[in-house]
């Protein structure tokens, strides 16, 4: 991913392992800062506060509602409430 030129155009990478999936009903998995390869990093590495989590745990529903699919995300393990206000500024930020 990167960041706009005017918010200093940064590259940095996140990579992944999936857990668990359902097809169409639910996906467990991790999220980590990550090199270009996908070798997990420090968060101080990725130009983050070191307190950041090196790992995430995410788990996402899907959930048929007539025409449309409701996604619930939940059961996800921080470190500290920090993290959880930063997760939900990410949110914010790609819904808009």
């Amino acid at each position: 991913m990167r960041a706009p030129e005017a918010q200093g155009g940064m590259e940095s990478y996140s990579a992944g392992i999936y857990k668990k999936i359902v097809p169409m009903k639910r996906l467990e998995f991790s999220s980590y800062l990550s090199d270009r390869d996908g070798n997990a990093i420090d968060p101080v590495q990725a130009g983050v506060p070191s307190d950041f989590p090196r790992h995430i745990e995410f788990v996402i529903e899907f959930i048929a509602k007539g025409e449309r699919t409701e996604l619930k995300d939940y059961g996800v393990r921080m470190d500290s409430r920090r993290d959880v206000k930063t997760r939900y500024h990410g949110y914010e930020s790609v819904i808009r």
